[in-house]
C-alpha cells in the first residue's frame, strides 16, 4: 500500500527528524509498503501545501502523529483527506489520541478513521493487513454503527533492538541543523508517578531499553551516513539506570566516537563520578527537570526530588562544563503566587544556561485530566486548546487567574531572553 506519514505540527520551535513516524515507516518499509513522510514543520508549510502534496501523492492511507497541541491541525487535515481523497484511510496515533479518543472520535470520527493506542509500529502493521475487519487489531480504537469500538490492549514492545534503524533516508537530513539532526532514542518507559506527565501511561513503568552496542551502531550510522557530529538523546530520562549509562558512555569512549550530545536526567538520578564519565563520553547538555523551587509542590506534583538535590545536580554540571536547562512549571496544583515566585528565584538562583518555562495543563493520561475539580484547576477549553498550551494558559486554578498565569510565565522568558532564550520541550512528554 501507499502510505503518506504526516508531522501534523505547523511550526517548530527546533525543527528535528520526527523519530516516532520514521519507526513506523521503517516498520513498512520491511513489509514492501511504498512510503513517505511528509514533515510539515520542516518546510514551514500551510494547510494549501498540504493539501497539494496528498492530491500529488493519492496515498491508500494517510497516518499522523498527535500531541495535545497538533490535535486541532490533526483533524484540519483529516478535514482535507475525507474531502479530497474519500477512499483514503486516516489512521491518528500518539500520546493525546491515546487517552483523548472518545471525544476524537465522537467529534471527528468523520475524518479519522482509526485511531492507534500506545505503540504504534506493530499495531500499524497488524491494521494494513486487516483493513476488512480491524476488530481483530490489538491497540485500535475507531467508529463502527456510530459507536466506538476499542479493542484490547497491544503489549508493549518487550526488545527495542528488534526495531529497524529509523528510516531517516525519508527525510531531509540536509535540512536540519547540527543539533536536531542527530536525535535518537535509546529508551522507553519511565518508572516514576509526576503528576503532569502523561507519557508514564502511554509507554508504561518497565523502563524498556536498546542495547548499549545498538545505541553505538546508531550513532556511527548517522556519523557515516548524515555526517553527525552532535547526539540528541531524546530519552524522557536517559540516567534511569546509571550502571547502563555507564555501559553507553564506556564503548562511546572505546570506539572513539568523534561526537558530543545531550540527554535529559532527572537531578537525583546523577552524581560526580557519573557526570565524570559522561563528560569524558562527550556529553555537554543535560536537561534537567527542576519543575518548582519549592519543596511542598515538588511533593504534592510527585516529584519528590529536594531543593537540595537541584542545587547539587546545577553545581556539578557546571563545575564539569555540562549546559544545564531548568525546565519548570508555573500553575501545578497548590500553586499560589507565593510558590511561583519562589520558584521563579529559585530558577534564576541555579544561574542555568537555558530554561524551558511552561505552564501547567492537565494533559489527557494524567490523574488531573480526568477530575480537575479534585486538583483545583478549571479548564479554559473544551476539547483542546486552539494555541501552545505550555506558551499560553489554558487553565485557571482557585489560587491563580489566567492573567496571573501568564505574567509569571512571561516574568520567566524574560530572564531566559536574557541568558540563551527558551526551549520547546514540554511536561505532556518530558518528564525528566
Amino acid at each position: 500500500m501507499k502510505v503518506m506519514l504526516i508531522e501534523p505540527d505547523r511550526v517548530a520551535i527546533m525543527k528535528s527528524p520526527p523519530l516516532g513516524l520514521a519507526y513506523v515507516a521503517s516498520m513498512l518499509e520491511q513489509q514492501d509498503h511504498e512510503v513517505s513522510i511528509l514533515p510539515r514543520p520542516t518546510f514551514d508549510m500551510n494547510l494549501e501545501d498540504v493539501e497539494r502534496e496528498l492530491v500529488k501523492e493519492a496515498p491508500d492511507i494517510v497516518g499522523m502523529t498527535c500531541v495535545t497541541m497538533t490535535a486541532s491541525e490533526v483533524v484540519k487535515i483529516g478535514a482535507i483527506c475525507r474531502r479530497i481523497l474519500p477512499d483514503t484511510k486516516v489512521v491518528v496515533g500518539g500520546i493525546h489520541p491515546t487517552f483523548a479518543y472518545p471525544v476524537m472520535l465522537t467529534n471527528h470520527g468523520d475524518c479519522i478513521d482509526f485511531i492507534v493506542r500506545f505503540e504504534g509500529e506493530y499495531t500499524i502493521l497488524d491494521l494494513l493487513q486487516n483493513l476488512d475487519n480491524p476488530s481483530r487489531v490489538k491497540g485500535l480504537a475507531f467508529v463502527k454503527d456510530n459507536r466506538i469500538v476499542v479493542t484490547p490492549d497491544r503489549p508493549l514492545i518487550e526488545d527495542l533492538d528488534d526495531l529497524p534503524f529509523p528510516a531517516r533516508h525519508l527525510l531531509p537530513m540536509h535540512v536540519y541543523e547540527k543539533y536536531s539532526k542527530g536525535n535518537m532514542l535509546s529508551s522507553r518507559g519511565c518508572p516514576f508517578s509526576c503528576l503532569y506527565c502523561s507519557l508514564v501511561r502511554f509507554v508504561g513503568r518497565k523502563f524498556r531499553v536498546v542495547g548499549p552496542q545498538r545505541i553505538v551502531e546508531e550513532i556511527k550510522h548517522l556519523v557515516d551516513t548524515y555526517h553527525v557530529n552532535f547526539v540528541d538523546f531524546v530519552d524522557a530520562c536517559f540516567t534511569v539506570n546509571r550502571t547502563r549509562v555507564k555501559e553507553i558512555c564506556n564503548l562511546m569512549i572505546e570506539e572513539g566516537l568523534n561526537v558530543t550530545w545531550r540527554c535529559s536526567s532527572r537531578v537525583d538520578l546523577v552524581s560526580e563520578e557519573l557526570l565524570d564519565l559522561m563528560s569524558d563520553a562527550g556529553c555537554v547538555s543535560i536537561f534537567y527537570g527542576v519543575e518548582s523551587g519549592v519543596e511542598s509542590i515538588l511533593n504534592s506534583s510527585g516529584k519528590k526530588i529536594t531543593v537540595e538535590t537541584i542545587k547539587n545536580a546545577f553545581k556539578w554540571s557546571q563545575e564539569r562544563n555540562i549546559k544545564r536547562t531548568a525546565s519548570y512549571i508555573i500553575g501545578l496544583p497548590g500553586e499560589t503566587m507565593e510558590t511561583a515566585l519562589e520558584t521563579l528565584n529559585f530558577v534564576r538562583g541555579l544561574d542555568p544556561d537555558e530554561i524551558s518555562p511552561g505552564i501547567f495543563y492537565p494533559f489527557p493520561g494524567t490523574d488531573v485530566y480526568y477530575d480537575p475539580e479534585k486538583y483545583g484547576v478549571h479548564m479554559l477549553f473544551g476539547e483542546a486548546p486552539p494555541f501552545d498550551t505550555l506558551c499560553s494558559p489554558a487553565i485557571k486554578t482557585e489560587e491563580l487567574t489566567e492573567d496571573q498565569l501568564r505574567d509569571l510565565f512571561v516574568q520567566g522568558v524574560f530572564y531566559g531572553k536574557d541568558r540563551s532564550g527558551i526551549k520547546g520541550e514540554g511536561h505532556e512528554s518530558h518528564c525528566s
